[in-house]
């Protein structure tokens, strides 16, 4: 299984730097090569950059590991084992975690030893991967992880990009290129270089530009090249560059005055076939599935209570990654004919960002350390209201998920044969009821009956006969089946009469009940409990002698 790697960058907010949209941020999680980068900063030590460029800082379960360089003093190791040969034996130092709170010490020629729990400081990591606090050194003072301009935010790597986009001006664009840096996507940005030959490397993420991720794959910003220029993603005019999470391509066109326009997939100038090419991404981690879907899980009963005109959208989420939780959602329902009812657009929580957004991400599409690895472990229930419904209609629907990466599943039509309750016979759709359910009820005489005492039972019950007009009319014996039965004890003369007679053979409580059903074949029932008394003595007078 794939692991997910978190990324924390040291944010310095200069000028020359793009400012970053974070789309989301997530519980903190080191796994086993988190890679910290970016800077802190000290007034005697200056910037300290935690990613010097193959010596970077890395965030691991127990403790950090690699380097920082400060431009005034040079290097500071996180670890003693960092150095060739290893030096713990004679100078034992090392940075802890301990669930986000780190600890001990880091090392440097210049620094000496730098404590990252001192006596009215420290330096911690809170659930929303954010560093702050301080660390002090007996040669330096102390150090910030945090401030004005300057911080850390979460970037979860979502996985990298591959192959070619291809520009009439400057022929193909290589991404991933083995002799550089990969072309890395992250949750709100791209780091890394693209190469052509003509114009040589290409900076995804340049000072005073960068190449930015909205979270769901749709990418703006510039890239920079010395010879390519500035090439923006969102051009005015075209598509702006996507990745499609359920295809795994890139799309859309970006733009460059020196490169003219690059299309990062044949299929956007219909030459596929012809001249096959795309930029592809690579996940680091496995896609969420859907599956499970069921509809319309409304029963008779409750259609009584609540309302025939109604259903109850289930699905499950699947994710093979331990761990891994829901982030988002899409439902969308059709009428069998396409007609369009209901897109909740991509739902990131509960209510948001509308009231189509009814499904409380928190409670249904996570489950704890083990996540969605099986099915029933995330299982969600989208409830769509009378008002988008008709009577015997029937609907198609789908739902696509996100996970904590912000990986897409595919999107996944509602198939499932037969349908739970109404089914419909038809696999595409569910239908909903006809009209209202029926409404059992009845009388009975006497109120009081005694032991072995005759009463008469009158059904007084309602039926419906189509949606409009939505009308109630009594029961008969063309319109409605009956079905009467009471606990043991009672004798029925007829079960399947309009208006029977029960007798009650012992005194104490019986239950009668009511089956009610219509010529649509939908059923309800209602029952009472009647006290049966014993049955008074006869009373003889005799004259007194």
């Amino acid at each position: 299984m794939l692991k997910k790697y978190l990324k924390f960058s040291f944010l310095l907010a200069l000028s020359a730097l793009v400012a970053i949209l974070i789309y989301n941020s997530h519980s903190f999680t080191a796994s086993a090569a988190d890679q910290a980068s970016g800077y802190a900063w000290g007034e005697l030590t200056g910037w300290i950059n935690l990613a010097p460029e193959g010596y970077e800082t890395m965030v691991e379960a127990d403790k950090l590991t690699g380097w920082a360089w400060s431009e005034n003093l040079g290097w500071i190791s996180m670890d003693c084992a960092n150095t060739d040969g290893g030096s713990c034996a004679a100078n034992f130092y090392r940075v802890l975690n301990s669930g986000g709170t780190l600890s001990g010490y880091a090392w440097g020629e210049q620094t000496g030893y730098i404590d990252f729990a001192p006596a009215g400081g420290g330096v911690s990591v809170d659930e929303n991967g954010v560093f702050s606090g301080y660390a002090w050194g007996e040669s330096v003072g102390w150090i910030s992880f945090s401030g004005i301009g300057y911080g850390v935010t979460q970037q979860i790597l979502l996985g990298y990009a591959e192959d070619y986009a291809f520009s009439e001006q400057v022929g193909w664009i290589k991404f991933n290129n083995p002799d550089m840096a990969t072309t890395t996507v992250y949750t709100d940005h791209l780091e890394g270089y693209a190469y052509s030959e003509q114009l040589g490397w290409i900076n995804l993420f340049p000072a005073g530009g960068g190449v930015l991720n909205d979270g769901f794959g749709n990418l703006s910003g510039t890239a920079y090249g010395e010879q390519a220029g500035w090439i923006d993603f969102a051009p005015a005019g075209a598509s702006q560059v996507k990745i499609n999470f359920t295809t795994n391509e890139f799309e859309g066109w970006a733009y460059g005055e020196q490169v003219g326009w690059v299309s990062f997939n044949c299929n956007n100038d219909s030459s596929c076939g012809t001249v096959d090419y795309k930029v592809k991404f690579v996940s680091v981690n496995q896609a969420p599935e859907v599956s499970g879907l069921t509809a319309p899980n409304w029963t008779y009963a409750q259609a009584a209570v609540s309302g025939a005109l109604r259903a109850n959208l289930q699905f499950n989420m699947v994710d093979a990654d331990t761990g891994s939780y829901g982030s988002a959602y899409q439902v969308i329902v059709k009428k069998a004919d396409d007609t369009a009812v209901l897109d909740t657009g991509v739902c990131t929580g509960y209510q948001t960002p509308s009231a189509d957004c009814k499904i409380d991400n928190t409670i249904c599409l996570e489950n704890g350390a083990t996540g969605c690895v099986s099915p029933g472990d995330c299982v969600c229930q989208y409830i769509l209201d009378s008002a988008l419904l008709d009577y015997n209609q029937g609907y198609k629907w789908s739902v696509q998920v996100w996970d904590d990466s912000e990986i897409a599943s595919a999107i996944k039509d509602y198939d499932t044969n037969p349908d739970t309750d109404n089914d419909d016979g038809v696999v595409p759709t569910f239908t909903t009821y006809k009209h209202k359910m029926p409404e059992p009820d009845f009388t009975y005489s006497p109120n009081n009956p005694s032991k072995s005492e005759q009463v008469s039972f009158t059904n007084i019950s309602k039926v419906y006969l189509a949606a409009a007009p939505d009308t109630a009319v009594d029961c008969s014996d063309e319109l409605c089946t009956y079905l009467w039965t009471a606990t043991a004890g009672a004798s029925i003369n007829d079960s399947a009469t309009t208006s029977p007679i029960i007798t009650f053979n012992s005194a104490g409580s019986f239950t009668v009940a009511l089956k009610v059903t219509d010529n649509d074949g939908y059923y309800v029932s209602t029952s009472e409990t009647i006290n049966v008394s014993a049955k008074l003595p006869k009373w003889k007078e005799v004259k007194p002698e």
